[in-house]
């Protein structure tokens, strides 16, 4: 347990790299909370954490809101009192043809 005592925010957490990223410090001994815009994604990223052996903490919202990475990391700093590890893995995209951008 390398990250042992650390305490970990993963924006993004529910999917994909973030997703990975959380649980590869959960399996590391890192506190982890994820903040992620749907429920059922907090859900089950919550559920695999905890499954990996970490302390968890499920922070609902969307970076591109005023205000949210403020209240995320406070979120934290109430939970566990510090930050030591920020993994910013939340993602934006667009779809469809280049000349429409």
């Amino acid at each position: 347990m390398r990250l042992s005592g650390q305490v970990a925010l993963v924006t993004g957490g529910s999917r994909g790299i973030g997703r990975a990223t959380a649980l590869a410090l959960a399996r590391e001994g890192a506190a982890v909370a994820v903040l992620a815009w749907t429920a059922g994604g907090l859900d089950v990223a919550g559920r695999e954490n905890v499954a990996a052996g970490a302390a968890v903490l499920a922070i609902p919202g969307d970076l591109a809101a005023d205000g949210v990475a403020d209240r995320a990391v406070e979120a934290v700093l109430a939970w566990r009192g510090r930050l030591d590890i920020l993994v910013t893995a939340q993602g934006t995209g667009s779809f469809g043809a280049v000349e429409e951008s």
